[in-house]
């Protein structure tokens, strides 16, 4: 079997898809296929044509991804990322601008995001989704928002979020969101500046 190396690519260039053991990519980088490896690690301007397939990964920048993101451990993205499919890991954590085309899964998942986010499914253990503070003056230029079709979870924190369907077991809505449907077992607190139409214990 041969064995794992890793790459580091700094600059502008591209790196073919397959199997590595640590990945570094900074500067303007494309991966050109499906790619396996222990952890990457994407600054600057990046993109996936493919799946990218590992136990960590860190996204800094500007990032594409044509596929999914599939991590057994941590996720941590930080800039403006847009996934074509989805993302999953043991823990997800964003911060800024995120657009996912499919589901994006967890045990614990927590956005911090800013200007218009849309994630069309989102489903953990615990759910944290809030406005990122810092952004007064962006959010009078773009408002802030994340929209999603529905969100599901145990333990389910919501700021300014727009939401078909929630389902959990506790719920909080703080403020500005609007929400078609609630779904909760136990424990649901809602801001008196959030909309939510049809309120169902289960």
């Amino acid at each position: 079997m041969n064995k794992l190396h890793d790459i580091n690519l700094d600059g502008i260039g591209s790196i073919n898809g397959g199997g590595y053991r640590n990945i570094k990519m900074t500067g303007v980088g494309t991966i050109l296929n499906d790619i396996t490896c222990e952890s990457i690690i994407l600054e600057g301007v990046s993109k996936v044509i493919g799946n990218i397939n590992c136990r960590d990964a860190a996204i800094e920048g500007t990032f594409n991804c044509k596929g999914s993101i599939e991590a057994n451990d941590v996720i941590r993205i930080n800039g403006y990322s847009k996934i074509d499919e989805n993302i999953q890991g043991r823990e997800v954590n964003v911060d800024g601008k995120l657009e996912v085309k499919g589901l994006l899964s967890g045990d614990k998942i927590k956005i911090l995001f800013l200007g218009r986010n849309k994630i069309k499914e989102i489903g953990g253990e615990e759910i944290i989704i809030l406005q990122e503070k810092k952004s007064l003056v962006t959010g009078l230029i773009m408002p802030n928002k994340l929209i999603s079709e529905s969100i599901e979870g145990d333990t389910i924190i919501l700021e300014n979020t727009d939401c078909d369907i929630v389902r959990g077991k506790n719920v909080t809505i703080k403020g500005i969101c609007k929400i078609r449907k609630i779904e909760y077992e136990d424990e649901i607190h809602i801001d008196e500046r959030s909309k939510v139409e049809s309120i169902v214990k289960i």
